[in-house]
């Protein structure tokens, strides 16, 4: 059995366009509408090209959290990127702590990642950078 695995905040959600401008003209309700898109910051670019690369040939994805709920939105934007392969069983490993232990424990309690959750999760994620 083969598995990659990933930290989850490799991407971030932003605005594209003249919205990232922080000093534009901009009505808040256009952000409304506004197009976003996961970014993947420049010093993580290694990271995502190593995890599609893996990703290819693996048969599970182990995206590590922290118990933190903002995060959830990161994971699914880890997977909305880097889903290369359709075939790959996608995981969640929660930590709490870096410990030996809670890494052990995060590892034995996968949580199998559901497509409806991480919809939500973006949905949300989405919703709190659009209100602030």
């Amino acid at each position: 059995m083969l598995f990659t695995s990933t930290p989850s905040d490799v991407v971030h959600l932003d605005y594209t366009g003249r919205f990232k401008d922080v000093n534009a003209d901009i009505s808040p309700l256009a952000l409304l509408d506004a197009v976003m898109i996961y970014i993947i910051a420049t010093e993580n670019e290694d990271i995502y090209n190593m995890l599609n690369e893996t990703s290819k040939k693996c048969h599970h994805l182990i995206v590590w959290t922290t118990a933190i709920p903002i995060l959830e939105g990161n994971v699914a934007g880890m997977v909305r990127i880097a889903r290369v392969n359709e075939k790959i069983q996608l995981h969640m490993a929660v930590i709490g702590e870096l410990t030996p232990e809670s890494t052990f424990e995060s590892i034995n309690n996968l949580a199998k990642l559901d497509s409806k959750k991480l919809d939500a999760s973006y949905r949300r994620t989405e919703l709190l950078v659009r209100l602030g």
